[in-house]
């Protein structure tokens, strides 16, 4: 006996010869039965017909109208669309002929029932659809696929990306049937593949299966700076830049100087297959970052143990920080006129200077043993300082990112006093008549300055009492008030002034001459002054003598004698 088999849901033709053994004769009635019952699903009747007329009946109950017999093809066949399970067994086809004995022909249907389509569960016991995990690398994976139903019981087999990778499926009841897959220690290579668990219990009809995606989470393979490590200039701008390749999901990038975050001023980009991550940090380096490190971190928060990070120690170009400072064990405010002074100019730079420059009130001060200036590398030593040496002190650094000037320092050099150039030296003067001489003098400090007077005349020297002499508002000049009353009253009047230095070297002097009768006058003009009409002399009049004596020119009265000063410089 044949043994037909269909899947459920399909179509199937259930053959049956008709043709007679005799040529002149012709199929009566054609019936099927279904197993062992004598009552019919299917009748084909010819009798009184033609063929094309023959009518058909089936029992609605049993094929529900699945079924037509197509005794036009050869062989003829009962065609039974839509198979159910239930069609299973066996058919009988009984064939009459009108004169031909009936001719019975036996056949085995049989109805293979698909299975249900299968589920895929975790090691939770938690359903998956479509998407499998996140999983980390290292990671061990556990499935299990059921697949229920079917007849006969299915086959269930994993499959990896169209590869079988496990049949070995266990039947666990009759119509349940289980495969355990497991999958140990995850890479990076089983990202995105395509787990499928699939059903079979024939190979008429295509598989039933389920299929989900793996999924996997990982931290970068790679970080990488991309371009700068060299050195850079301090106050300028700068791109740095880090890539992170084999993130999933892109990480995150952060940017760190030292133990502090850099949070400003950052560009993220991710390629469009996540892959590739770039970020972008502009930053203004500063001195202060000289021997930080600058790191880039990539780090997925979920793998805290999957962080990479590359970084480098920064090294920073500057303008030199030029210190100007006076040596050890020196006073700036207490330097006397003729001690040694020397300075310290104290860099800090990167790269190293090249040169170091002196300056002094602004002008270059170069190397000088003659004049006591000697300049050696970041020291400067003034041998022997005078007054003149007084003012503001810079030293210079050079280096290729440019020159950094110290701070300035003023030299303040303290000295004895000395006579003010430019004073009235000789005075003419009558006797009986009191003249009026300034002693002015320059000194540092000019704070409690005292004066000394002395009179020299024919070669002997007399101190002037104190009540004769008196110091203005100002302390650096001392008015003496002198009246010669005899010829011995004419000489020299000798001015000395000490402050907390010491006494001047070499005093002030100041000649007393006798007044006589001028030459007369020349070049001179007289003008006009206010009400009083005080005739006054306008230009320089260049006259010999020693007094110019006054008249009002309209009363014609005598008004003044005025002692004409000779200027000696």
């Amino acid at each position: 006996t044949p043994t037909l088999s269909a899947v459920q849901g399909s179509s199937v033709d259930l053959p049956c010869n008709i043709t007679p053994s005799i040529s002149s004769d012709k199929v009566r009635l054609v019936l099927f039965f279904r197993n062992n019952t004598n009552i019919p699903i299917y009748t084909y009747d010819t009798r009184g017909q033609s063929h094309l007329e023959s009518r058909h009946w089936s029992d609605d109950t049993v094929l529900g109208g699945r079924a037509f017999f197509r005794g036009d093809q050869d062989p003829a066949r009962l065609v039974l669309d839509n198979v159910r399970g239930d069609d299973a067994g066996m058919y009988r086809c009984r064939v009459d002929f009108y004169s031909a004995p009936t001719k019975i022909y036996m056949m085995n249907l049989d109805v293979v029932v698909p299975p249900e389509k299968p589920r895929i569960f975790d090691e939770r016991g938690q359903e998956v659809r479509l998407k499998l995990g996140p999983y980390k690398i290292g990671d061990n994976l556990r499935l299990v696929c059921t697949s229920f139903g079917g007849r006969p019981s299915p086959r269930v087999t994993w499959w990896r990306d169209h590869a079988l990778i496990d049949d070995k499926s266990e039947l666990v009841h009759e119509s349940k049937v289980s495969n355990e897959l497991r999958l140990l220690n995850l890479g990076r290579r089983d990202l995105h593949s395509i787990i499928t668990c699939q059903a079979s219990n024939n190979n008429i009809s295509v598989p039933v299966s389920t299929s989900v995606k793996l999924d996997m989470h990982f931290g970068p393979s790679e970080v990488k700076l991309i371009g700068r490590r060299e050195p850079v200039s301090a106050k300028r701008s700068y791109e740095f830049r880090c890539q992170s390749i084999g993130a999933r999901p892109p990480p995150i990038i952060s940017w760190w100087k030292g133990s502090s975050q850099l949070r400003e001023n950052i560009t993220i980009r991710t390629s469009p297959d996540g892959n590739v991550t770039l970020s972008t940090l502009n930053y203004i380096p500063t001195i202060r970052d000289a021997g930080k490190f600058m790191a880039c971190r990539a780090e997925n928060y979920e793998l805290p143990q999957a962080t990479m990070e590359e970084g480098w120690k920064l090294v920073i170009h500057y303008v030199p920080q030029s210190i100007l400072s006076l040596g050890r064990n020196l006073n700036g405010s207490n330097i006397k006129e003729g001690e040694d002074v020397y300075f310290e100019c104290n860099v800090r730079s990167n790269p190293k200077p090249y040169k170091i420059s002196w300056r002094f009130n602004e002008n270059p001060l170069i190397d000088n043993l003659h004049a006591g200036i000697i300049i050696s590398n970041q020291s400067l030593v003034l041998q022997s300082v005078t007054k003149h040496q007084s003012g503001i002190y810079t030293c210079v650094a050079h280096n290729t990112e440019g020159d950094g000037v110290s701070n300035p320092m003023t030299l303040n050099i303290r000295y004895a006093p000395y006579c003010k150039p430019g004073q009235i030296q000789v005075f003419g003067v009558a006797r009986q008549e009191s003249v009026r001489i300034s002693c002015s003098v320059i000194a540092n400090p000019e704070s409690s300055i005292s004066f000394e007077w002395r009179f020299n005349s024919s070669g002997e020297t007399v101190d002037m009492p104190h009540d004769r002499f008196h110091s203005p508002s100002f302390a650096t000049t001392s008015v003496i008030e002198y009246v010669p009353r005899t010829e011995m009253d004419y000489g020299s009047l000798l001015c000395w002034a000490i402050n907390s230095i010491g006494r001047q070297e070499t005093p002030c002097i100041y000649h007393l001459v006798p007044a006589g009768v001028p030459d007369p006058l020349r070049n001179c003009s007289v003008g006009n002054q206010g009400s009083s009409r005080l005739q006054y002399f306008r230009n320089a009049c260049t006259l010999i003598g020693w007094r110019v004596t006054v008249f009002d020119g309209t009363e014609k009265k005598y008004r003044r004698s005025l002692p004409i000063p000779i200027r000696i410089s």
